[in-house]
């Protein structure tokens, strides 16, 4: 954020509903090198405008080169083709104080100046020129050609002003305070790097950074902000639209020529958006763990820039920067910080901020949008932090003190670790009494001939109440009471004699359920089967399908998809439909649970029941091959169905 020279009395000033005078003023240079001055006589005081952005795509991202636009009306008889290529400066005057202390008054003025520009179009509609100009970041369009650059960040940039004529704002003890400051870089065509703005734009993503023209037209490079630079008020605006969430990082993947390399947080229950770096070029070259350890210095830097997205429309003033980050003390509600990521400044027209970031709740962010689960799964692999999503496959109802399973999954820890379990599960909930009813004593009250109140008491003197009678009863909605347990290898946790349960008290309806549970002291390489149940108290409980989303999130975890050494099958068995057997009439329930593990190349034999037909609905993670002896019965994936006479069936590896 620029700082004028009387910065306090600028504020007053600038935020004034009564605002004092203020102009803006400066010179076009033409490429003849004549000259003309602006002012309140050829510029319409609504007629400029300056914008400027340090990212794209609505996401905050490393490595932003982006022009800034200023665009002006003059009213001029000169030819609109020689403003081509004319340099613009301009700076913005207001006055914050008057001095009384001599003889005259003397007022007092700060000065904001907008940088240099450049000329690109103009066209006259009327009596006047409308110009659009561009900052000295256009000098950075200049091609590389064969040129190989080479170096740290500073002798990149010395190299890269030496070429340009784009005169630098810093120096080389100003760029220690930037990620990866001191690490060497290298910039080529072979790259896929065409220009100047593209070396400039791979420093700043292994600085993690963005460029810009500052307001002397210089090269300056900015990290963004992590702590307030200016606050804002309700009374400092005309309007302000805060976003309902945060955002933050909980990881950063960057990719160049030599892989992907990955840092993300050891908090394995944060939510946030993860930075995908995709083309980084100053991640081509190097060791392995030199590239690792520039990726974690920037996800260091990263970790800390937390804010919140915003819209503000307010009166204008120039000395915003992109990056700034401005605390907002709204009118209802918490303050929030909100980092800049565009503005345009109107002259007299007032000018809008915008703070832009990524939901992370969005997609049901706790496995992320499906680009980041990517990047994430990528992250996982260099901390090991693994999660298995699963929900449930077929709508499950439960009637009054009944119980039965909403979700299971199996998964097998690499090592000795602990997990985090995390759900929502909705529920449509059937109260079997509306309404309960509850009687109440109610004192008997009288007043004094005063008007104080007293209580009626008998002649022993105890308080008289009313009983029995309908202004006692209590009525209320009927509820149920709806109990989720879980179990881990059909073990309830912690122990089968003090299960955890979580409790719901609800009234009739739609609800969602939250829950998480710990899932502590896993053993490695051994199997993990974790199971839901539901229990309804005083109601019916249904969970439509697939509305059980839960995750399991934890350290060397790994998801068992194949098949387990467990095979579940529910279903009526009933007369053989292609007549095999030719036996009529025959319905029953059947319900199978092999729970013996067996290696890949192993077969097991089940004992079911002495039916000589049956058909099986579901069967599953089965891996495996059921034949039919008197025929074959093809299920999902290839399985078949085989029964033998005294009734079992044959499960063998495929």
């Amino acid at each position: 954020m620029y700082r004028t020279e009387h910065w306090s009395k600028y504020q007053d000033a600038i935020r004034s509903s009564d605002r004092p005078f203020d102009t803006v003023y400066g010179t076009v240079t033409f490429t003849d090198g004549t000259t003309m001055n602006v002012d309140s006589s050829n510029l319409p005081s609504n007629s400029i405008s300056v914008s400027k952005e340090c990212i794209e795509n609505g996401e905050l991202m490393f490595g932003g080169v982006f022009l800034g636009t200023l665009k002006l009306s003059l009213i001029t008889d000169k030819s609109r083709y020689a403003f081509y290529g004319a340099k613009v400066d301009l700076t913005y005057k207001i006055k914050v104080d008057t001095d009384t202390s001599g003889e005259t008054p003397v007022d007092i003025y700060d000065e904001v100046p907008f940088g240099a520009y450049t000329v690109t179009s103009a066209d006259r509609p009327t009596d006047r020129v409308n110009i659009t100009a561009y900052d000295n970041l256009k000098l950075l369009d200049k091609e590389i050609g064969d040129t190989y650059i080479t170096g740290t960040p500073w002798e990149v940039l010395s190299y890269v002003s030496s070429v340009t004529g784009f005169e630098l704002a810093f120096t080389e003890s100003d760029l220690t305070s930037f990620p990866n400051y001191n690490y060497p870089m290298q910039a080529s065509k072979e790259q896929n790097i065409q220009t100047y703005r593209g070396v400039v734009k791979i420093v700043c993503q292994l600085m993690g950074c963005f460029a810009y023209a500052d307001r002397e037209g210089k090269l300056q490079l900015k990290n963004f902000s992590v702590l307030p630079d200016t606050t804002l008020s309700f009374s400092d605006w005309y309007s302000c639209v805060p976003a309902d969430y945060q955002c933050n990082y909980i990881a950063i993947s960057v990719t160049g020529m030599k892989g992907t390399y990955t840092r993300a947080t050891s908090d394995i229950t944060a939510i946030g958006n993860i930075m995908v770096i995709e083309d980084a070029p100053a991640w081509d070259f190097g060791a392995d763990d030199d590239l690792q350890a520039r990726t974690d210095n920037l996800y260091t830097y990263l970790s800390t820039i937390i804010y919140t997205p915003a819209d503000i429309s307010m009166p204008s003033d120039p000395t915003f920067d992109c990056g700034d980050m401005v605390h907002l003390i709204t009118r209802k509600g918490s303050p929030v910080n909100m980092l800049i990521t565009s503005y345009e400044w109107k002259f007299h027209q007032g000018m809008t901020l915008t703070s832009e970031g990524i939901n992370p709740f969005l997609e049901g962010n706790t496995a992320l949008a499906t680009e980041s689960q990517r990047i994430l799964n990528q992250a996982i692999e260099k901390s090991r932090l693994q999660f298995v999503s699963f929900t449930n496959t077929k709508a499950v109802e439960v009637g009054d003190s009944q119980t039965a399973k909403i979700g299971e999954v199996t998964f097998s820890p690499t090592t000795d670790t602990s997990a985090l379990f995390v759900a929502t599960v909705l529920v449509d909930v059937d109260v079997d009494d509306e309404q309960e009813t509850e009687e109440v004593e109610v004192p008997v009250k009288a007043y004094t001939a005063q008007g104080v109140e007293t209580v009626v008491t008998d002649l022993q003197g105890n308080p008289l109440s009313l009983t029995g009678l309908a202004n006692n009863t209590y009525i209320r909605d009927g509820k149920c009471d709806v109990s989720i347990y879980y179990t881990l290898n059909d073990v309830k946790i912690p122990n089968n004699d003090t299960p955890y349960v979580a409790v719901e008290r609800l009234e009739s309806g739609r609800h969602v359920i939250t829950l998480t549970y710990p899932l502590i002291g896993l053993t490695a390489y051994q199997t993990a089967d974790f199971e839901i149940f539901i229990t309804s108290n005083g109601g019916t409980v249904s969970v439509p399908v697939q509305t059980l989303q839960a995750t399991i999130l934890g350290q060397e975890i790994t998801p068992l998809n194949g098949f387990t050494g467990k095979i579940s099958a529910e279903d009526e068995i009933t007369l053989n439909p292609i007549g095999m057997l030719g036996l009529v009439n025959m319905i029953e329930t059947v319900t199978v649970d092999m729970t013996d593990a067996v290696t890949k190349s192993a077969s097991d034999t089940l004992v079911l029941y002495n039916m000589p037909s049956i058909s099986v609905k579901t069967i599953q993670e089965a891996n495996v091959q059921i034949f039919m002896e008197t025929g074959r019965l093809l299920l999902e994936d290839g399985a078949y169905l085989l029964l033998e006479s005294g009734g079992k069936i044959i499960l063998e590896d495929r």
